[in-house]
């Protein structure tokens, strides 16, 4: 009886996740590529852009060559679809030295170009505190005056407005920090960190007006009231596919990269955030992914040498790992645990969904929020509900996978070979040249997954 509920549940469970899998276009990527600008203030007249690397359970602050800028404030911050350039806007709510200046760091040869400043109708806009750019190359702005959108053209630094960011109810909603991303799909996100007229602080979606002018529609999607959840910056993981994350500066999680769950806009992990192997101060900035992921069937070569690919399992199980961790329902997976398992990895038995669960998580960091990757785990998670036996005690309080179980029966091996297949095609979707830099990789907490 249990098999048979396990077996029914399972094959629910690929029908439902596989019709909105298969319905995505072809994406995926490694390589995560994540910005982060930290301004200092005006006494020393030094701000920077960092690569954030979140790699075993830390947020790896690197200092970008030629990445220190010379503005106070370029508290805003977003990458161009093709991750060429760093656009910023030196502005900064109340900041007494602050020039209104757009520019861009150049990726490809590290150097910073100053377009002019932000205008709208033929008057500097004043109080820019948010950018984002749309997968389509759009780059868009907000301003705490108004609590309004815009779009701003990257040639002459004009804004034009889009509308003000108004709750269902026509409530103006209070956006001063916090900040917006899109994600790959084209989402655009706003996460709001003070509560104001019925919009409480947390993560909402924005739908852009058919009019220019007409509200922007912000509907809230979760999270709490607590003054230590407040960003600096907000980006999306594996460069628009995944979760949401934020820069924070203050409060509990002071100096600390969140991970945000985009469906529910609660926080599931904290990355300290450090620089050269110590603690990093950040004080007020931005975060931006880097390029999106480019479509598989372009011919065209990448616009810089940070480029999106994915490596198989024959990689993974041939390279070094550099000491980083994957989590498998909840299991620490190290280097040495997770070779075994890709070496090992045979089409009789449950392993090689394991071997390519493995590897889609090396490729994406580790992070949350793939489609496919928490599904293909959500299978395995299923069962172990109803078996007991896909995560085992390994005698000495901890858990271990049983990662060569056995099918038992045609349908189990029929369902688990079929997620397997999805995992290896998204790991060959834009494979890595040689030359290509291993992504980073996050740890996960230990404990089984319920």
């Amino acid at each position: 009886m249990k098999k048979t509920t396990v077996h029914t549940l399972a094959l629910a469970l690929v029908l439902c996740f596989s019709v909105a899998v298969l319905a995505q276009p072809a994406s995926a990527a490694t390589n995560e590529v994540l910005y982060l600008s930290d301004t200092m203030g005006d006494a020393d007249g030094l701000s920077a852009l960092y690569r954030v690397e979140i790699v075993n359970g830390v947020a790896n602050m690197i200092l970008l060559p030629n990445g220190t800028l010379p503005y106070n404030f370029p508290d805003v911050i977003s990458a161009d679809p093709d991750g060429s350039k760093i656009w910023f806007i030196d502005d900064y709510h109340g900041g007494a030295t602050d020039t209104g200046t757009f520019g861009y760091y150049s990726v490809a040869d590290a150097t910073v170009h100053a377009v002019g400043t932000v205008t709208y109708n033929g008057q500097r806009l004043f109080e820019i505190d948010q950018a984002a750019v749309a997968p389509d190359g759009q780059l868009y702005i907000t301003d705490n005056n108004y609590n309004s959108l815009y779009t701003l053209d990257t040639a002459t630094a004009v804004a034009t407005l889009v509308g003000q960011i108004q709750n269902a109810y026509g409530n103006p909603v209070d956006i001063q920090g916090g900040d917006i991303a899109f994600g790959a799909d084209g989402t655009l996100y706003l996460w709001v960190n003070w509560m104001s007229s019925g919009c409480p602080q947390g993560l909402y979606t924005l739908k852009l007006p058919a009019v220019a002018g007409d509200p922007v529609v912000a509907t809230w999607i979760g999270g709490t009231q607590e003054t230590s959840r407040r960003f600096t910056g907000l980006a999306v993981r594996v460069n628009g596919l995944g979760d949401l994350v934020g820069s924070i500066t203050a409060g509990a999680f002071s100096n600390t990269v969140a991970v945000v769950d985009k469906t529910t806009g609660l926080f599931t992990e904290t990355f300290p955030m450090m620089k050269d192997g110590v603690p990093f101060d950040h004080t007020w900035g931005d975060m931006s992914i880097g390029p999106f992921p480019r479509p598989p069937e372009t011919n065209e070569p990448p616009t810089t040498n940070i480029t999106f690919c994915t490596y198989t399992i024959g990689y993974w199980k041939n390279h070094s790992w550099e000491g980083k961790n994957v989590s498998i329902l909840g299991v620490v997976v190290d280097e040495a645990y997770g070779k075994m398992i890709l070496q090992n990895a045979k089409g009789k038995n449950m392993s090689m969904l394991f071997a390519q669960l493995i590897a889609a998580k090396l490729n994406v960091n580790n992070a949350t929020g793939i489609q496919l990757i928490d599904a293909a785990e959500d299978y395995l998670v299923t069962m172990d509900e109803f078996t007991g036996d896909i995560v085992i005690p390994d005698g000495k309080g901890g858990w271990l996978l049983n990662w060569n179980r056995a099918f038992d029966s045609d349908t189990v091996k029929s369902i688990t070979t079929y997620w397997a297949g999805l995992l290896d095609d998204f790991n060959n979707m834009y494979h890595c040249p040689d030359d290509a830099p291993v992504s980073a990789n996050t740890t996960s907490r230990g404990g089984k997954k319920r």
